[in-house]
């Protein structure tokens, strides 16, 4: 095929080599200066693909991203002015567009989670501005035919998903720690200083709260104007905003770089995965650097109950949802993936412990590391940890199946009688499995949060007593 352009601009060339699950190989070149055009040479199969991608008027500056959550795209053009007055401008996108799939919109791509590829970037643009990518810029070199131009050489990436292809044209200025750096207009970049004091906090804990070396050799983030979310996680990129806000927007995103980069759902119906784990992740991070905030009991405010107001209504769907095509995914960015997610998530945590829980995440992601997984996974490897511990004999996956695959949450009735000091138990139906954590007068236990009881019928007659004059609370620390 060929598509006609005009003028000249920054040009893109972006390598692809197929991984072990499918061929997604595309190469940019320069064209002439006024006959720039896009050709495309079909061959054998795990064979490159070549073409030119141009781009239209004078100086461009393009940021592509990826994709944000359920309330903004992603895809960004910022536009520069002439020479030594250059501006950026942000150009907004309809706010129910699919952001998913903004790959397709760069380059001729099987644009699906599962089919995963190496890609080696290279990036025309003005000397007057600069160029980011995924992976650490290892050349630098003229253009041969536009004046003025740069050619910037990236690495070749990690094995990823189409999705994940980052790479931006600006003017920003940038600050740098080591491997860390943050990009911002000039004007805002001293606002974005915190984000690099805290980001190889975060970085650091998450290494070891994985117990997995962040894979690449550097992490950009950038401050986009007028950026409704703050929420990308492109390898190698993220982005930011203002202190606590800060904080859990660059701990959210440098915990994708494990959950959802290096270990991506085969199909977005486990989106839920990637945002929950990440979203949950976001508030121990933080907590971590920062203890004086106390940001997990913030977590339950903003996740736990925020989440009860959507999901009781007839609206909101389950966790891990049939979506028949890529375009249908951006109505499940939404609260019910993230909020609920992270809060099942918090749940399963306190079900099985820190130890446990932690155990069986590595696992997960050392089994499918560079790959693609499904929930089941997941719930495969925290069962395995937990038996090999001894502390729990359920299935996993029986267990938060019940939380996952259906919609809204249950209703828990505790009937205590003080005649005989019984305490009973029934939900309503649909039934679910209900871990209850609780404590006396007479334990006042307010840190064990492992379940004494499971509820897993509509009724359950316990064998708790409690004394006629000793209060009991259930529920502990609402997990």
């Amino acid at each position: 095929m060929t598509i006609p352009s005009y003028g000249r601009a920054p040009c893109l060339s972006l390598l692809g080599r197929a991984g072990a699950q499918g061929a997604v190989h595309h190469q940019h070149s320069a064209a002439e200066e006024h006959e720039q055009s896009v050709e495309y040479e079909p061959r054998e199969p795990r064979e490159p693909v070549s073409m030119t991608i141009p781009s239209y008027g004078r100086a461009p500056c393009l940021s592509l991203l990826g994709r944000a959550g359920a309330q903004g795209a992603v895809h960004h053009q910022h536009s520069a002015a002439e020479e030594h007055e250059q501006s950026v401008e942000y150009e907004p996108r309809e706010p129910r567009e699919p952001v998913t799939m903004d790959a397709r919109r760069a380059f001729p791509c099987w644009d699906e989670p599962a089919l995963k590829a190496r890609f080696t970037t290279s990036i025309a643009r003005p000397k007057i501005i600069s160029s980011l990518s995924n992976m650490n810029l290892v050349n630098r070199e003229s253009h041969k035919t536009l004046k003025n131009y740069i050619w910037d050489h990236y690495a070749e990436s990690l094995p990823m998903s189409t999705y994940l292809v980052a790479f931006t044209v600006t003017d920003f200025h940038n600050m740098s720690t080591n491997n860390f750096s943050v990009w911002a207009r000039k004007e805002a970049l001293p606002s974005a200083a915190f984000a690099l004091e805290i980001g190889p906090k975060i970085l650091k804990f998450l290494e070891e709260y994985y117990k997995i070396k962040f894979p690449l050799p550097k992490i950009d983030m950038i401050a986009l104007p007028d950026f409704k979310n703050a929420m990308l996680y492109e390898a190698g990129v993220s982005a930011t905003f203002d202190k606590v806000h800060v904080a859990q927007v660059v701990a959210h995103e440098i915990a994708h770089q494990w959950f959802g980069n290096l270990v991506t759902p085969s199909w977005w119906r486990d989106l839920w995965l990637n945002e929950g784990f990440a979203t949950y992740v976001e508030y121990v991070a933080v907590d971590a650097v920062e203890k004086s905030w106390n940001i997990t009991e913030i977590c339950i405010l903003d996740q736990v109950h925020n989440v009860f107001h959507l999901d009781a209504l007839n609206s909101s769907h389950q966790l891990s949802v049939d979506v028949s095509a890529s375009e249908e995914t951006d109505a499940i960015f939404d609260k019910i993936s993230y909020g609920k997610g992270s809060a099942l998530l918090r749940m399963l945590n306190h079900i099985l412990t820190d130890e446990v829980f932690n155990s069986g995440v590595t696992d997960y992601l050392n089994a499918k590391m560079y790959g693609n997984a499904e929930q089941k996974d997941l719930w495969s490897a925290l069962t395995t940890a937990a038996r090999k511990k001894g502390d729990f004999d359920a299935d996993v996956a029986v267990v938060m199946d019940s939380w996952t695959l259906q919609t809204g949450f249950p209703v828990l009735t505790v009937a205590r009688n003080y005649k005989d000091g019984t305490v009973a138990f029934s939900q309503n139906s649909p039934v679910w499995w209900i871990p209850v954590a609780y404590t006396t007068a007479t334990e006042k236990d307010f840190e064990s949060t492992r379940p004494k009881i499971w509820v897993k019928e509509r009724k359950v007659a316990s064998n708790v007593t409690v004394k006629k004059d000793d209060w009991f609370v259930a529920n502990i620390q609402q997990t």
